[in-house]
């Protein structure tokens, strides 16, 4: 017998529509504001990745390297919890939102070269 193959599906989460009304009205000159109202994403739903994504990549573009990453660190272990099983096994398939999962790790992995630099030199 075939063994049906595991899937992963994010849902919808009910703070979409204001994420995406923050990534609108996002002009750089709101960033502290935008900051604020992402951390409250974050706050009301931890599982909806996009808020870090935004959130770290405003952080950087104000030069907070070490705070990015922290997030995106954060984020990428939120995520792994979400996609694999209780043995850290992947899915067969990552549908709906699965695809930036991908990209937050590629983010979380630049973001980690930037951190282990800035440490280095911290550290001379």
């Amino acid at each position: 017998m075939t063994k049906k193959p595991t899937e992963y599906l994010d849902r919808d989460h009910e703070v979409m529509s204001l994420y995406y009304d923050l990534c609108e009205m996002y002009d750089g000159s709101n960033a502290e504001n935008i900051k604020k109202q992402l951390e409250e994403l974050i706050k009301k739903d931890p599982d909806f990745l996009e808020s870090y994504l935004f959130l770290g990549e405003i952080l950087q573009d104000e030069g907070n390297s070490l705070e990015a990453a922290t997030l995106l660190e954060n984020a990428f272990k939120r995520a792994l919890n979400l996609i694999t099983d209780k043995e850290g096994n992947w899915p067969d398939i990552l549908n709906g939102h699965g695809w930036k999962i991908d990209m937050s790790y590629g983010l979380f992995l630049e973001k980690q070269f930037h951190y282990g630099r800035t440490m280095k030199l911290m550290n001379h």
